[in-house]
């Protein structure tokens, strides 16, 4: 990714089309520099300052992706607790014993919740 090097010059882009900067010409090559790897570019404001933004390790991107998982596990248990609690209610005020199977699913659950 090629960006305007503000510290060398102030100027407005100049663009071919919608995404492509001129910096070809010899007047202005100086203009640009390569922006360095780990880092994506952003404009800023209408002052056409570019800032350098680091990009997320692999190690936090792993991190985000486990949280996106477990937060998915977390849903989908509760889901089922809540699904099954008139059950237990059930039971609790003396009506019909819930199953087993529904009691170990629950419990299950409950361990998948972090």
């Amino acid at each position: 990714m090629r960006y305007l090097n503000t510290q060398t010059l102030k100027q407005t882009k100049v663009y071919l089309d919608e995404t492509t900067v001129i910096d070809t010409d010899p007047r202005v090559s100086n203009w640009f520099t390569t922006c360095p790897d780990g880092y994506k570019g952003e404009w800023v404001g209408d002052t056409y300052t570019f800032t350098l933004i680091p990009l997320p390790t692999q190690a936090e991107l792993d991190v985000a992706e486990a949280l996106r998982v477990q937060t998915e596990i977390n849903q989908e248990a509760l889901a089922y607790l809540a699904s099954t609690d008139w059950m237990l209610l059930r039971e609790l005020d003396g009506g019909t014993v819930m199953d087993a199977e529904v009691k170990q699913f629950r419990a299950d659950a409950r361990l998948r919740i972090v």
